[in-house]
């Protein structure tokens, strides 16, 4: 199951416990609605 992680942590630590927990994913705010997609569309096909 894809797991994308949106959230306003940008530091290095915060990167690192995303892939800790195997994050599919990570974006932080504000993101644009295109990389969403794109994030989202990649871990779907």
């Amino acid at each position: 199951t894809p797991i994308i992680m949106v959230t306003g942590h940008t530091g290095f630590l915060d990167r690192a416990k995303a892939k800790l927990v195997r994050a599919s994913g990570y974006l932080t705010k504000p993101f644009n609605q295109s990389e969403l997609l794109k994030m989202v569309f990649k871990h779907l096909s």
